[in-house]
């Protein structure tokens, strides 16, 4: 079933780019129905509430029973951009310290990213623009974005375990709140933060914390 939704979601895009009128935007419909169908009881919000690093354009979430569990983000890219420049840029230089669970792409290429490290990459196809414009399918690409999307929606928090872990996500978690409306500021905290954080939790030692994604509002993208 999930070759068949990616196989469909294809058609789409080709079908959106032939147009010759699609935006960025044209395609999110298609990419809101694709996660959707590949993770059952999942919702991929389109254009969230800003979170504390800026305004990535989807928020994937489960319902839980006790409300929304954030799963991860997603940001996009029109067709053709170049994913390198982008996860070189300012913007994905914020995104990727802070948010654990990413998805970057520009609806025919996909790169996840996991705690700021890119873990895999596929493609769907390539658009070619002679004669017409024409889709052209990567071999196993269909497999390869699968398995991709798979372990993105599968992917977990990971617990705190040790003093040093939680204080260095409460140095981050401070760092962005307090430059979230500062352009230019650094989006990595210093050691010497989290050091003092460490130094007021030395009670902790034995005892293991779950990591919950915290958001804030923000006036950057």
């Amino acid at each position: 079933m999930s070759a068949d939704a990616l196989r469909s979601y294809q058609r789409e895009v080709e079908r959106t780019l032939r147009s010759g009128l699609a935006t960025e935007h044209s395609y999110r419909p298609a990419l809101k129905g694709l996660i959707e169908a590949l993770g059952p009881g999942t919702t991929a919000t389109n254009d969230p509430k800003r979170v504390a690093c800026g305004a990535p354009d989807y928020v994937v979430s489960r319902d839980t029973g006790h409300g929304p569990l954030t799963v991860g983000y997603v940001e996009t890219k029109d067709v053709g951009v170049s994913l390198e420049e982008t996860e070189r840029g300012e913007q994905l230089g914020r995104y990727l310290p802070s948010l654990d669970n990413l998805l970057l792409t520009d609806y025919l290429e996909f790169r996840w990213y996991v705690g700021g490290k890119r873990r895999l990459m596929a493609r769907l196809g390539s658009w070619d623009r002679t004669r017409g414009g024409r889709l052209v399918p990567d071999r196993d690409g269909v497999t390869a974005v699968d398995g991709l999307l798979d372990a993105f929606l599968a992917r977990q928090p990971e617990p705190i375990r040790t003093p040093r872990e939680l204080a260095q996500r409460m140095a981050r978690l401070t760092h962005l709140f307090v430059t979230s409306s500062c352009k230019d500021s650094p989006p990595v905290p210093s050691q010497t933060n989290s050091r003092t954080y460490e130094r007021r939790l030395p009670r902790y030692s034995s005892r293991t914390y779950p990591y919950r994604n915290l958001q804030t509002c923000s006036r950057r993208r």
